[in-house]
C-alpha cells in the first residue's frame, strides 16, 4: 500500500466512532475439557513464541493456559497494512469462532458505542455490563435446569479468575 492511501486509510479511521464490546462465553460442562484443549492447540499454533509472564516459554502443555492473546493485538494485527497480518488475524478468529460453534458455546454480550466528543465513563460501563452478563449466565441457568461457573475476564485466556454462581 502506498504511503498516500495509508494516509487516507488513517483519516477514514479517524472519523469511525470508537466502540467497546464485552462478552460472555458460555461452555456446557460437558464441552469444557474438549473446548480447552481445543482453544490450547489454537493458541500454540497461532501464537508460538507466547511468554509466560516470567518471559519463558510455555514448558508444558498445560502452561499454554497462562499467556493471553490480546484482543488489542489481534485487532492491530487486522488493521494492518501487510496482507499477510490481517490475514493471521482473520484465520485465528475464523478458527475460534468455528471452535466455539462446534463445542455448542452461547455468546452473550454488551456492545458500547462512544459519541464524538462526548465523555465516555469506562468504569461505569464495564462494571454495568459485567453485572448484566452474570444476569444473562444467571438467566441460562434458571432455564436450563443447570449449576455453573463464571469465568470472569476471559480475554481470550481460559482460566483467569474463577469465581461461582450458583443456579
Amino acid at each position: 500500500m502506498s504511503p498516500a492511501a495509508l494516509a487516507r486509510c488513517r483519516r477514514r479511521r479517524a472519523r469511525f466512532n470508537h466502540f467497546l464490546a464485552i462478552l460472555g462465553l458460555i461452555v456446557d460442562e460437558h464441552s469444557l475439557h474438549d473446548f480447552t484443549l481445543k482453544f490450547l492447540h489454537l493458541k500454540r499454533k497461532f501464537y508460538p513464541g507466547s511468554r509466560l509472564g516470567n518471559g519463558l516459554n510455555p514448558r508444558d502443555f498445560l502452561d499454554w493456559i497462562l499467556p493471553e492473546v490480546k484482543g488489542a493485538d489481534v485487532r492491530r494485527q487486522a488493521s494492518e497494512a501487510s496482507k499477510r497480518q490481517r490475514r493471521f488475524a482473520t484465520r485465528f478468529l475464523a478458527e475460534l469462532l468455528a471452535l466455539v460453534e462446534e463445542s455448542g458455546c452461547k455468546l452473550v454480550g454488551r456492545v458500547w458505542v462512544k459519541g464524538v466528543g462526548v465523555p465516555f465513563n469506562g468504569t461505569a460501563v464495564y462494571t454495568s455490563s459485567i453485572q448484566r452478563l452474570c444476569t444473562y449466565f444467571q438467566s441460562y441457568l434458571s432455564h436450563s435446569t443447570e449449576s455453573g461457573l463464571l469465568g470472569r475476564h476471559f480475554c481470550l485466556a481460559l482460566g483467569a479468575g474463577i469465581g461461582s454462581s450458583g443456579a
